[in-house]
């Protein structure tokens, strides 16, 4: 480009000469000559006009190599704090509020890399670009990898929420099992005092006292499933927790032991009533 003043000189100097001398010359070699400087004329400007588009291409070009650049670099780092943030993130330790704080960074860690895969898009569709223009393999092998490691960011943060969700689920289901359980003995403890405390007269009152009682005790034997399911849930816990917890397997135990004897007593209480009907019901 820097020649371009230099031929813009020449033609203008041309045209000068002509015109100085065009006295001296017929008419028609005059009219063949002004005819032959504009053609050099419109030619000229031509490539001017052709250079200057090819060197503001060449800009253009440039400006958006050096952005994807940048942009490269700026995921980089993104990249690498997530990745960071990522392996921040405690295993439950089973405290609800906890792992439920846990789960909701986890979420908001999510939403900010499907916000970011867009710029991770945007950055492979400009390399598409320059492919064509001859870009180096190793460039394009590192737009390769900010692509992988923007995979297996989202792959790992989705396989944790996941994770999470899980644990939580049946740390809830645990816990709500718990207290249904201790609910129902409660009922069948005020069921089990009503039916002990009823006072009874004659032999027909005592068969039908009899027949409610055995429904109730055969209820009451079969929900020894529902301990035995919320044993299984306990010794999960167990499992998972153990390994970060030195009072878990104390603490789970004591309330599978509790229930239990709950349990047993009730169920005895209700054989001693059933017992003592079938004695009354004999004495009738």
């Amino acid at each position: 480009m820097g020649r371009v003043p230099e031929g813009e000189k020449i033609i203008n100097l041309m045209q000068e000469s002509f015109t100085r001398s065009s006295n001296c010359l017929p008419k028609n070699r005059q009219d063949e000559i002004m005819n032959e400087i504009t053609n050099i004329r419109t030619n000229w400007d031509g490539i001017v006009l052709n250079i200057s588009a090819a060197l503001n291409n060449l800009k253009s070009n440039l400006n958006r190599w050096e952005s994807l650049m940048e942009n490269k670099d700026r995921l980089n780092d993104w990249l690498y704090e997530k990745e960071v943030t990522l392996q921040s993130i405690p295993n439950g330790n089973g405290e609800i509020s906890e792992m439920k704080n846990l789960l909701e960074r986890l979420k908001y860690l999510d939403s900010e890399i499907n916000q970011k895969s867009i710029e991770v898009d945007n950055l492979t569709e400009e390399m598409e670009f320059f492919k064509s223009l001859g870009v180096s393999d190793e460039d394009k092998e590192k737009i390769k990898i900010i692509v992988q490691r923007m995979k297996t960011l989202k792959e790992n943060c989705t396989d944790k929420i996941n994770e999470f969700e899980k644990e939580i689920n049946e740390y809830v289901a645990y816990q709500s099992q718990l207290q249904e359980i201790e609910k129902w003995l409660l009922q069948v403890s005020f069921q089990l005092m009503a039916h002990n405390s009823l006072y009874i007269s004659n032999f027909e009152q005592t068969k039908e006292q009899i027949a409610q009682h055995e429904n109730l005790l055969e209820f009451i034997q079969k929900y020894q499933s529902n301990i035995d399911d919320l044993d299984a849930k306990g010794q999960q816990q167990i499992k998972r927790y153990e390994p970060f917890s030195s009072t878990i397997r104390e603490k789970i135990d004591n309330q599978i032991k509790n229930i239990q004897e709950s349990y047993n007593s009730l169920l005895h209480t209700s054989i001693q009533i059933k017992n003592r009907l079938y004695d009354s019901l004999n004495k009738f």
